[in-house]
């Protein structure tokens, strides 16, 4: 490309305009197609979800859930139900060890 361009004939300009316009087009097309690889994740496509990499995903798509009033877990003032310790009903006795074993090996 000549750094003068009024140098040039107006054929040369429109030949050199035309270039140019296929060449942004070209530009256009593959910043599409990059962008479009930017956008997919294992959630809207084929790859694993290892290839997602470290990033985390964004606030509103961890959960469709409302908010709570309340915090997870034991609310204040809510008395706690525990069972109780009992001894264990079933005791059962050792068995004897078979002591006359006889291998089939």
């Amino acid at each position: 490309m000549p750094e003068d361009v009024s140098q040039l004939t107006e054929a040369q300009k429109d030949v050199l305009i035309l270039t140019l316009l296929d060449t942004v087009e070209q530009l256009e097309a593959r910043i599409r197609e990059l962008e479009a690889q930017l956008g997919k994740d294992s959630h809207n496509s084929s790859k694993p979800s290892s290839s997602d990499g470290l990033k985390k995903p964004a606030a509103n798509e961890k959960s469709l859930r409302p908010k709570r009033k309340r915090k997870v877990g034991g609310q204040v003032g809510h008395k706690g139900h525990t069972l109780k310790w009992r001894s264990p009903r079933n005791t059962y006795d050792k068995l004897p060890q078979e002591t006359n074993r006889v291998c089939c090996c």
